[in-house]
């Protein structure tokens, strides 16, 4: 987690002279940096390539809400299969 927000604050929050701070991976003596990739292909995840879908621990009673269901389209939430 910590890795992931000195990403973001390397990404949105760095002057011109670079980051402030550097991860360096001691294993292999090399600077790196965290990144976020498919658990099932190993590919980086871009936020336009992701999209929010229910999930089968999603409340059910959330999903009368019209605004709630127009958000989060059917997954494998309690909706599935009606």
């Amino acid at each position: 987690m910590l890795a992931a927000i000195n990403a973001w604050g390397d990404r949105w929050q760095s002057g011109e002279e670079g980051p402030p701070t550097v991860l360096r991976h001691t294993a292999c003596g090399h600077d790196t940096r965290a990144r976020v990739v498919c658990s099932s292909c190993a590919e980086p995840l871009r936020h336009e390539d992701v999209a929010v879908r229910t999930g089968p621990g999603f409340p059910s009673r959330l999903l009368d809400d019209p605004a709630v269901r127009a958000r989060f389209p059917a997954g494998d939430g309690p909706e599935a299969g009606s």
